[in-house]
């Protein structure tokens, strides 16, 4: 069974130094955008007031809440849990139509993918302000 196993983590070691190389020494390179999603979030005034109108009914909804140190009732934990799905819905519409833009910016630029800045130490075409722009 060690083996067998052995020879698996073989094969995948094996496949991924292939693909590496084809990516390296292919026909072309992979052009890869760069996003800092909280510096697009921030500016961007929809997702702003949207943020802005969560926290107050949160707040109120957590000021009729018992302390910390006891528990809540069922009709309690639904309202969270009722909030939660209200704002949920509403952040997926957000979600979408930055998506959407992402997706359209990196088409315009040729892109393969899109990434996080989070992950990214050096290279990359940085699409942040140009997605600031599109989301005021």
């Amino acid at each position: 069974m060690k083996k067998v196993l052995t020879v698996i983590l073989a094969m995948f070691v094996c496949a991924g130094l292939l693909f590496s190389l084809y990516g390296c020494f292919g026909p072309g390179k992979i052009k890869v955008g760069i996003i800092n999603k909280q510096k697009v979030l921030a500016n961007w005034a929809e997702y702003r007031d949207l943020m802005g109108e969560y926290q107050v009914e949160r707040d109120l909804l957590l000021s009729r809440l018992p302390s910390v140190n006891k528990s809540l009732t069922e009709k309690q934990k639904s309202e969270i849990e009722k909030l939660n799905k209200k704002w949920a819905e509403k952040g997926r519409g957000l979600e979408e139509k930055f998506t959407k833009v992402v997706e359209d910016t990196a088409k315009k630029k040729n892109l393969d993918m899109v990434i996080s800045n989070y992950s990214v130490e050096y290279g990359g075409i940085d699409i942040t302000d140009e997605i600031k722009g599109k989301l005021k």
